[in-house]
């Protein structure tokens, strides 16, 4: 009889783990650097997770938790424009914290495991769909007299185009793609 699955187990391992995968990147860091990472023996990985790409899936949904509550201040502005000024400048702080050095979970494992993987791609259109979704809301109410085809192509845009801007800080280690987007891709979508 197996013993039943440990929930703090399974958090270490996607607190931690998720840490080993930001950093390293997917394919750099094999299940022993994740269970090495959360303490616990190799085994016991696949208690928690089906495959490694199980646990991928399950890294970004928490990643993205994460984003959507750092978000708190941004959906309680209740001007659409400032929401979503606040929104992006919120998710560059955050990397900025960070030292510009990890990028985006979503848009590292986007690249890495987008097109060779069916689960993740599937949890990353998911998410990206969310996030899109969430700036439509506020490019709706900015943008009254906008169709709605048009705000969801403008939401699509902007998330496309601030993923860039994450990958070119990355690249650059510096807030300026971030200072670029925000003062030219942004303020001209909603003016």
């Amino acid at each position: 009889m197996s013993r039943p699955a440990n929930p703090e187990v399974k958090d270490r391992l996607l607190s931690h783990g998720r840490e080993v995968v930001h950093q390293n990147g997917f394919h750099a860091c094999g299940v022993q650097d994740i269970t090495n990472a959360a303490g616990i023996p190799k085994g016991s990985f696949y208690s928690y997770f089906a495959s490694k790409d199980a646990f991928a899936v399950e890294i970004l949904e928490v990643y993205w938790t994460e984003i959507k509550t750092l978000q708190s201040t941004a959906r309680s502005s209740r001007d659409p424009v400032a929401a979503l000024r606040a929104h992006f400048r919120t998710l560059s702080n955050f990397h900025e914290k960070n030292g510009f050095i990890r990028g985006c979970l979503i848009g590292n494992l986007a690249l890495e495991l987008g097109g060779g993987s069916e689960p993740v791609r599937v949890q990353l259109q998911d998410i990206f769909q969310r996030w899109q979704e969430t700036i439509e809301e506020h490019i709706v109410l900015a943008l009254p007299s906008t169709t709605s085809s048009e705000c969801r192509k403008i939401a699509a845009a902007l998330v496309d185009a601030y993923e860039g801007a994450v990958m070119r800080a990355k690249v650059e280690q510096s807030r300026a793609p971030f200072d670029r987007f925000e003062n030219l891709v942004l303020a001209r979508l909603i003016v």
